[in-house]
């Protein structure tokens, strides 16, 4: 369950990142994931796949394989 719960707090950092403008999502980030380097570098990732628009068609299928891939993990 540790896992699952992880996931929904990516997803709302994640969320909260894009209501905000660029500029302003570093220090968003830092109050965000603290200390939490691995929670961060899953942020970020999931941050650039959503600002790539080229990769916007990709998002919805990488969200799965992603929360997939952590929960399993």
């Amino acid at each position: 369950m540790e896992k699952l719960q992880q996931w929904q707090r990516v997803k709302e950092i994640v969320a909260s990142a894009l209501e905000l403008p660029a500029a302003e999502r570093r220090v968003y980030l830092d109050r965000a994931c603290s200390h939490d380097t691995a929670l961060r570098e899953e942020v970020e990732s999931l941050l650039a796949a959503y600002t790539d628009t080229s990769a916007l068609s990709e998002i919805p299928g990488q969200l799965l394989i992603r929360a997939e891939l952590f929960i399993s993990a």
